[in-house]
């Protein structure tokens, strides 16, 4: 192993370079421990040392990494850089796997903001964040548009929410989807409607009387309840919603809705239309084909390869069969996704909650813009984000999941934390950082933080009075804010003594009231202007007073056991049995 060695001469120079870097922007003033020069000597250290692993108050250390959660950022690098020129007001660093990004509350700067063409490609990696949705990106940027924004509650500027519901009258429709995706079927003017999908809008004509819909929106078309074609459309043999004026005596006409010339386009009586069992509601039209009126029993297994016109699957390749008019083309009950990063066909996407029937394989990753149907867990199936049913993490902190084997979040909103099973369930994982130094943990916590054994806050953290502090905290290298640090040196003048030690423990039972701890050298003491109790107060066994010395006592005082007295206490005062030392 080869191990890199410097001069101490190259490391004064190295420090000096630093430090007058830090003059040459200041002028002249105090840099002594200055957090500028010692960011700027971690970064030319840096390639020799292979990063700094402390920190200042300011700069993150090299190795450092955000928690995810985009409110634990620094105003500067591990270099002590900036924000970089471009680059918008507020934005911080989150680590070398982030970078600049917007923090968890940032706001565009108005709605006409340009991002800086540098962050495009890293825009993604900001999982906590989505712009509010009036923002009008530019053209360019759309394709860069992470799907977890839609997650986040985000929808363009130029549509409605992905939980948006038309009102029924045709004239509200969009022009984009709530992604910013325009019409997948051309420009033919039909209008984005929410959960009726793609559809004409109140008053749209069809552009032609041999006009040929798209298939895909063929098995959507009944859900537009405001519209009708005109008369004359010669449509493709479909099954007519009824509130099409004069379908029947169109498809007498122009011999619509059949597939041939036979059974229900005849005038009479003898053929499909009959009153009895013997045409369409028998399900097989006779050439192998449904028959217009059927639809499927709901088991998934009765479905067929073609529509009653002899179509086959407008979605090309994925195997569905048409399971009739109230159901469409669906995948049959077993069938599964054929990769699983399969994209689905937008079209289907609005009908998938028609097939009660199916649900996917568990490792299918699906689009983070599909709503799941409730009634796929009910058929066994779990998302490949989530944990199975009994899984229990190894106790590391490193294995959590973002959802608990039934796809709920977590409880405690906002935070991040993740699932690791039963036995411990949401916790903070290991390396998560409390919001703020004043963070108020949720209540229902209180009792489940000890299952954290992997997991303790920054000392910084004011945790409440109330709050009951895990013993392994201490073994993880935690202490308190009210605690000194183990370096902890007093100033010697017993002003700035603690009332815990670097472990958390009080004050000696039997000592007496108003000592301070003053660090590991003087130990337990009276603080400056201590009076003793009494005349013939005895001391505490333990009690090594040379380490106190800024205090002697001011009044009478007769001591026993030849107590040993440090040379500064002044004999006049002192009766009985001591030494001095």
């Amino acid at each position: 192993m080869r191990f890199s060695t410097i001069s101490s001469t190259a490391v004064l120079g190295l420090a000096a370079m630093a430090q007058a870097k830090a003059h040459m922007t200041t002028g002249v003033s105090k840099h002594h421990n200055d957090e500028r020069t010692l960011g700027l000597l971690c970064g030319l250290l840096g390639g020799l040392f292979g990063g700094c692993s402390t920190s200042t108050s300011k700069y993150p250390s090299s190795s450092w990494q955000c928690a995810g959660t985009g409110k634990d950022g620094y105003s500067y690098d591990y270099n002590g850089n900036t924000l970089p020129s471009g680059y918008p007001s507020g934005w911080l660093w989150f680590g070398s796997n982030y970078g600049w990004q917007p923090p968890y509350s940032w706001s565009v700067p108005s709605n006409s903001w340009s991002p800086p063409s540098a962050w495009g490609s890293g825009c993604s990696k900001a999982t906590w964040w989505a712009p509010a949705h009036t923002w009008q990106y530019p053209t360019s940027f759309f394709s860069l548009i992470p799907d977890f924004w839609v997650g986040l509650g985000w929808y363009s500027y130029n549509s409605a929410p992905q939980s948006w519901t038309c009102d029924k009258s045709g004239n509200d429709g969009y022009d984009y989807d709530y992604e910013g995706n325009s019409c997948p079927y051309g420009s033919i003017g039909f209008k984005w409607f929410g959960d009726a999908g793609w559809q004409p809008p109140l008053g749209w004509a069809v552009p032609s009387d041999s006009w040929a819909a798209p298939d895909a929106w063929l098995s959507l078309l009944d859900l537009a309840t405001w519209w009708s074609p005109a008369y004359s459309w010669d449509y493709p043999a479909i099954a007519v919603p009824s509130w099409w004026e004069g379908a029947d005596d169109h498809n007498s006409q122009y011999g619509g809705g059949s597939g041939d010339d036979s059974g229900g386009d005849s005038g009479d009586d003898s053929g499909d239309d009959s009153g009895d069992d013997s045409g369409d509601d028998s399900g097989d039209s006779g050439n192998g084909y449904p028959s217009s009126s059927w639809d499927c029993d709901g088991s998934g297994t009765d479905g067929y390869d073609y529509d009653p016109s002899g179509n086959g699957c407008p979605y090309s390749g994925s195997g569905f069969q048409y399971f009739g008019t109230e159901h469409g083309w669906q995948p049959a009950k077993g069938w599964q996704c054929p990769s699983d990063t399969w994209s689905p066909p937008s079209a289907w996407i609005p009908l998938i909650p028609r097939a009660t029937w199916w649900a996917p394989q568990r490792s299918w990753q699906y689009p983070s813009s599909l709503s799941i149907p409730s009634f796929w867990v009910g058929l066994g199936w779990t998302s490949y984000l989530w944990p199975e049913a009994g899984w229990q993490s190894n106790g590391l902190g490193g294995d959590g999941w973002g959802y608990d084997y039934s796809g709920n979040t977590c409880p405690y909103s906002g935070l991040g934390w993740k699932y690791f099973g039963s036995n411990y369930g949401w916790q903070p994982y290991k390396g998560w950082s409390v919001p703020s130094v004043t963070w108020s943990p949720p209540s229902a916590w209180f009792s489940l933080c000890s299952k954290a054994t992997w997991w303790a806050p920054a000392s910084t953290w004011q945790y409440p009075s109330s709050f009951s502090i895990p013993s392994f905290w201490v073994s993880l290298g935690w202490s308190s804010y009210l605690w000194p640090s183990s370096s902890f040196v007093c100033n010697g003048k017993g002003t700035d003594g603690w009332n815990y030690d670097h472990l958390g423990n009080g004050l000696p039972s039997g000592w007496p009231s108003g000592w301070k701890y003053f660090g590991s050298g003087p130990g337990w003491q009276p603080v400056s202007g201590w009076k003793l109790p009494s005349k013939s107060w005895s001391p505490p066994s333990g009690w090594g007073p040379k380490g106190a010395t800024w205090w002697a006592p001011t009044s009478s005082w007769k001591l026993t056991n030849n107590f040993a007295c440090p040379s500064w206490w002044p004999k006049s005062l002192l009766s009985g049995l001591f030494i001095f030392l």
